[in-house]
């Protein structure tokens, strides 16, 4: 559960990222065209501006997106890692554990032997 809630946490915050960027390049947008009709100019190098920011700006959010799933990723790898690590131990060193217990109380009460 703890888990989900950390997938949501990461989620929320690459949302809250890629709002913040895209109302950056609104913003960005915005004062270009203001500039640009204020100084009474348009054409080819204003539409390359604000395509430029309109790039920048896909850019960006791609790599937030990006980032959050690397991030979610890296959680469930911890998560797994340590439910591995809190597992007990196998069948298998269980029995050893056993066996090496029993061998040594049969090698301690057994009497020893004179040459």
């Amino acid at each position: 559960m703890q888990r989900v809630q950390q997938g949501k946490e990461i989620q929320a915050q690459a949302d809250t990222q890629a709002g913040e960027r895209v109302k950056a390049a609104r913003a960005e947008r915005s004062r270009l065209m203001v500039a640009a009709g204020e100084a009474g100019v348009g054409g080819v190098s204003v539409g390359d501006q604000m395509f430029t920011t309109v790039l920048n700006q896909s850019e960006d959010v791609a790599t937030i997106g990006r980032d959050a799933t690397n991030a979610d990723l890296a959680s469930d790898a911890r998560y797994r890692s340590g439910l591995a690590g809190a597992q007990g131990p196998s069948a298998l060193e269980t029995g050893l554990s056993i066996a090496s217990a029993g061998y040594t109380a049969w090698s301690s009460n057994r009497p020893k032997s004179k040459p």
